[in-house]
């Protein structure tokens, strides 16, 4: 008997045979992932948004078959057996090695020696190969060849127009209540692959656009808005401070469930315990000073708030970001700076996390002519490239906040860390 795995059809969820991957599902590696969040910090803004990388794995799962079925039907184009097995596996575990609450901890524990969540990746899809190799047509060898990105059958999971984003972008803006323009159904029709690269025919060309601009709307305005990427720095501070004083192991981060990471924090008290109960008493950082790119501080809205907006030219701005991006000691060390010269109690100040701005710009995505041979996005639409970098700019900001008793106080000297700010130039 064929088993099914159901979730309901409003949160997004698809009805998928998975007796053939269920070996794999029932181990404790993917299980943990019914515990992770998908969004991690962003659940606090949206109710809706407690889906976890469990769900997600699935739809991925869904996705990529959908992909490589109409590969084969549409472009003549044929998998052996063990290529499109593989790549089905490869699209169900591709999440298998995040940490609880996601990007926000892998960062921090990276500063401590561990490896990014690709890297985890491989480890564990390693430590289940007994397991992997009991499932019929499944190559191992090919299976890391993809998860490392040394074969191009990756781009079907991890593109743009991949497995992988077609799922949650639409997933996620489904659980928040977004309304987006992603066709995932058109994109998959015309799916083009011809063993060396994945994209879209041109005839698609209209609902990519779209796709993308999805995809974008997603990034500025939910992801990586300004709440969120609070949250998200609040917490990166606590799980820091723990793992620096020997509360936390590193190592074990990535055996925890979100629900067991709080645990821990609770237990480490001090500032890891405070960004707990910052997060679980709603008592987030408030903003004092926004730097956004040249020419955008009218896009800022403070409403009368005590928020400072200064405006720097991109490339200091990204020297700035990189400085930051470089480490989390960078971050902690900032912060802990603020605290000192505004006269604060630690944990107190947060830097609100946020990617370099070539992270959240538009790539490009490879466009196949049926008559012409692959071209792309941005060669078929004119303008576009400009249009989407635009709109990302509009909204990139470095924000920096404190506890809500001392904004007023930050804000008047808010000039002290603009200065503090440019010494990273």
């Amino acid at each position: 008997m064929v088993k099914i795995i159901r979730i309901p059809e409003s949160t997004m969820g698809y009805d998928e045979p998975i007796n053939d991957f269920q070996i794999i599902i029932d181990t404790p590696y993917f299980q943990r992932l019914r515990h992770i969040k998908q969004l991690d910090l962003v659940f606090e803004i949206y109710p809706g948004a407690t889906h976890t990388r469990f769900e997600h794995s699935i739809g991925t799962l869904h996705h990529e078959r959908n992909i490589l079925d109409r590969i084969e039907k549409n472009t003549g184009y044929i998998f052996d057996k063990e290529e499109k097995k593989t790549t089905q596996l490869a699209a169900l575990t591709h999440d298998i090695g995040h940490t609880p609450y996601s990007h926000a901890a892998e960062f921090v524990l990276m500063e401590f020696g561990e490896p990014d969540h690709d890297t985890k990746n491989v480890e564990i899809i390693k430590e289940m190969e007994k397991d992997i190799n009991n499932i019929p047509n499944i190559d191992f060898d090919l299976l890391l060849e993809i998860f490392e990105r040394k074969n191009p059958l990756y781009k079907t999971i991890w593109g743009l127009v991949g497995a992988d984003v077609l799922d949650y972008i639409t997933r996620d803006a489904n659980r928040i209540g977004r309304s987006i323009s992603t066709d995932t159904e058109r994109i998959e029709t015309y799916a083009y692959f011809d063993g060396k690269e994945y994209g879209i025919e041109t005839k698609a060309s209209g609902s990519v656009k779209e796709h993308i601009d999805s995809y974008l709307t997603m990034y500025t305005e939910e992801y990586n808005r300004k709440a969120a990427s609070f949250w998200k720095g609040i917490i990166r501070r606590g799980i820091y401070e723990a793992c620096e004083q020997g509360k936390i192991k590193p190592k074990e981060v990535w055996q925890m469930t979100d629900t067991e990471l709080e645990c821990a924090l609770i237990h480490s008290g001090g500032v890891a315990k405070k960004a707990y109960e910052k997060i679980r008493n709603r008592n987030e950082s408030k903003a004092f000073l926004t730097i956004k790119l040249e020419g955008m501080s009218s896009q800022e809205e403070t409403r009368g708030k005590p928020i400072r907006v200064f405006e720097m030219p991109e490339n200091e701005l990204m020297n700035i970001v990189s400085y930051f991006g470089e480490s989390i000691d960078n971050v902690v060390k900032f912060e802990r700076d603020v605290e000192r010269e505004l006269s604060l109690e630690p944990g107190s100040a947060t830097l609100a996390e946020m990617p370099h701005l070539s992270m959240v710009k538009a790539k490009d995505v490879p466009l196949y002519n049926m008559d012409n041979g692959w071209t792309s996005l941005f060669k078929e639409i004119n303008g576009l490239k400009e249009i989407f970098d635009m709109a990302v700019q509009r909204k990139y900001a470095l924000r920096v906040g404190v506890s809500k008793p001392y904004r007023k106080r930050a804000f008047e000297q808010s000039d002290k860390i603009i200065e503090y700010l440019k010494s990273f130039i």
